[in-house]
This record gives C-alpha cells, structure tokens and sequence, in this order.
C-alpha cells in the first residue's frame, strides 16, 4: 500500500492526522496506492480539497506520496467522489482511484461485492464491479484528448563522447 508505520494491507478504518484534522483513512493498492476517506457530506472541492489532499498525500505515513479520494455513499451502489492524484492534485476523474474507492466500499461493507458500482466524479460516471476473487472490473467512456505528430531526429554525440 505504500505506507509505513500504520500496519499491513489493505489498511481499513486507520486513524490519521492530517491537515489539523483526525481521519479515519482505508488504503488499498490497485496497482498504485491510494487512501480512501467515506465522508457523510459532499465530498471536498477546490481549496478544500488542495488542502486536504495535500496534507493527506504527502503524510509521513506514505513517503513516496499516495492518491487520495474523498467519498460520498449516495446510495446503495453509488458514490460521489473527488481525487488528489500525486504529483498531478486535483483531477477530474481517476481509473485506479475509482477501483479503489470501490474496493475500499465493498471492503468495509458499505457497497455489495458482485454489483456494479457506479463512482461519481467531476468528469464523469464509471462503472466498478469488485467481483468474488477480488478481481475489480472498470468500464467507463473513453475520448480523445490530444492527438500530435512528433518529428524525431536521429542526433549524434560529440567528439569523445561515446
């Protein structure tokens, strides 16, 4: 999970202080690490959330830094979330933070496992399914966002350099 001093993983229901605030933080790893916080309120934007998932991201607990999602259960099957993604913050919508809301959901028994999940963000809805081996399953729209063309010319060392 990328953290240190707090236990083994996945790391549920784990007491932290960040921000001058006490959390209750659930990290799971999905390929990279990320620490989930269930909120009763909307979750954070804006300065909240560069704040929050600033001090939480770069806590002493996770040296290499970890991806912070902020959730909101709207329902049964449904979660309204916001993303501070490390070394990039606020964001509008995060694949792996998705899943790991997700499993954090299903691991803490506030969403069903086998059932699709659908995970709110500002840039849209996906859709996860925490299945019976653990397996997470992620679909969701894809776009284009930039296409380019990149010249690339072959440079040669010089003189002593090899």
């Amino acid at each position: 999970v990328g953290a240190v001093g707090l236990g083994g993983g996945p790391l549920l229901d784990v007491p932290l202080c960040a921000g001058g605030r006490a959390w209750r933080v659930h990290c799971v790893a999905v390929g990279n690490p990320h620490c989930v916080l269930f909120t009763h309120e909307p979750p954070p934007t804006g300065a909240e959330l560069a704040a929050w998932g600033r001090a939480l991201g770069h806590h002493p607990a996770f040296p290499g830094g970890i991806n912070v999602e902020f959730a909101q259960p709207i329902s049964p099957t449904g979660l309204a979330v916001t993303v501070w993604e490390r070394g990039s913050g606020a964001t509008l919508a995060c694949g792996t933070g998705a899943c790991a809301v997700a499993a954090a959901a299903v691991l803490t028994g506030r969403c069903p496992r086998g059932a699709p999940i659908l995970v709110q963000l500002p840039g849209g809805t996906l859709e996860v399914c925490v299945q019976r081996d653990d397996t997470v399953l992620l679909t969701g729209d894809a776009a284009a966002t930039f296409s380019g063309t990149v010249l690339i010319q072959p440079c040669k060392a010089p003189r002593g350099v090899v």
